[in-house]
C-alpha cells in the first residue's frame, strides 16, 4: 500500500468513534427538511389545479343553466302574413290565425298563457289543472278546454269573443270577475269599458273565415248581405231585402254565392 493510503487509514483508526455518524439519521434529517417541503409544494399545486377545474366547471354549469333557462323562457311568435295560418301549440291546442294576426307564447311548463293581436280561433286542449289564458292587451280570456274565437283587430277598437263550444270567461283583465260565455254566445268589450256587452245577434258566421263556409238558417237577405259585406269588405245593393235565405255556401267564390242567391230568391244583387 502507498504511503498516502497508510496516512488515511491511520487517520480513520485514530478518530473513528462508533455511532458518531449515522448515515440513516442523516438521510431522515434531509428528507424531513427538504422532502416534506417538496411534497407540500406538490400538494398545493394539486389543490390549486383542482380548485381551478372546479371553478371552471361551476362557471360552465351556471352558463349552461342560464342559456337553457333563457332559451326555455324566450318568446315564440307566430305571424299570419298574407294568409290564414294554422299552428299547434306545445299543449296540443290548435290555433287558426287570420291574415295579419299574431300570437306570442313562452313555455307551457307550469301555465298556458298567450298574447295576441288580430283575429284568432282557438281549439283548446282540455287541462283542468292549467287554465288556458289569452291576453289582448286590453282584454282577458280564460278557459279550461273549448273552441272559441277572439277578434282584437285594431280597426275594431273593441274585442269580441264568440264561443263555439264549452265555456269562456271574458273580462277586462285577470283581476276582474268578467262575463261567462257558453256555446253559441258572443260578447264585445268596447275600448275603455270595464264590462263585456252580450251580443244579441247570431254570430255563427263570424267563424266563416276559419270554417270555410257561411251557414244561413231562414236569415233575412238584409242580414245575409251584411254578413257577406263584413267578410269581403264589399257593399251590396239588392232589389228586395225582405226575402229570407237558408243554405250553406263556400267562402271561396263570392261571385258564385251571389249567383246562387239571385237564382234561389229571384232577386238582383250588385256589388258596390
Amino acid at each position: 500500500m502507498s504511503e498516502y493510503g497508510d496516512r488515511h487509514i491511520d487517520f480513520v483508526t485514530r478518530h473513528y468513534k462508533a455511532g458518531a455518524f449515522d448515515t440513516q439519521k442523516a438521510i431522515d434529517r434531509f428528507n424531513a427538511r427538504y422532502g416534506a417541503d417538496k411534497d407540500a409544494s406538490r400538494k398545493v399545486r394539486r389543490l390549486r389545479w383542482r380548485r381551478s377545474v372546479a371553478v371552471a366547471a361551476a362557471v360552465a354549469l351556471l352558463l349552461g343553466l342560464f342559456l337553457y333557462d333563457n332559451q326555455r323562457n324566450a318568446w315564440t311568435e307566430i305571424l299570419a302574413d298574407g294568409a290564414k295560418t294554422v299552428c299547434l301549440l306545445p299543449d296540443s291546442t290548435q290555433v287558426t290565425l287570420a291574415d295579419g294576426a299574431t300570437l306570442r307564447y313562452r313555455n307551457f311548463d307550469t301555465d298556458r298563457k298567450v298574447e295576441m293581436t288580430g283575429k284568432i280561433y282557438f281549439d283548446v286542449a282540455r287541462d283542468e289543472s292549467r287554465p288556458f289564458e289569452v291576453s289582448t292587451g286590453n282584454a282577458y280570456i280564460k278557459v279550461l278546454g273549448t273552441r272559441f274565437q277572439v277578434d282584437a283587430s285594431a280597426s275594431r277598437k273593441s274585442v269580441t269573443v264568440y264561443v263555439e263550444s264549452g265555456k269562456v270567461l271574458f273580462a277586462r283583465d285577470a283581476a276582474e270577475e268578467g262575463t261567462v260565455l257558453e256555446k253559441g254566445m258572443g260578447a264585445t268589450l268596447p275600448d275603455g269599458k270595464q264590462t263585456p256587452v252580450l251580443d244579441t245577434q247570431d254570430k255563427l258566421n263570424s267563424l266563416a273565415w276559419q270554417r270555410g263556409t257561411f251557414v244561413f238558417n231562414d236569415t233575412s237577405l238584409k242580414d245575409v248581405l251584411k254578413t257577406l259585406s263584413e267578410h269581403y269588405k264589399i257593399s251590396f245593393v239588392c232589389t228586395d231585402l225582405s226575402k229570407r235565405l237558408s243554405g250553406e255556401f263556400s267562402t271561396d267564390d263570392l261571385d258564385m254565392i251571389i249567383t246562387l242567391i239571385e237564382s234561389a230568391l229571384d232577386v238582383n244583387i250588385m256589388k258596390m
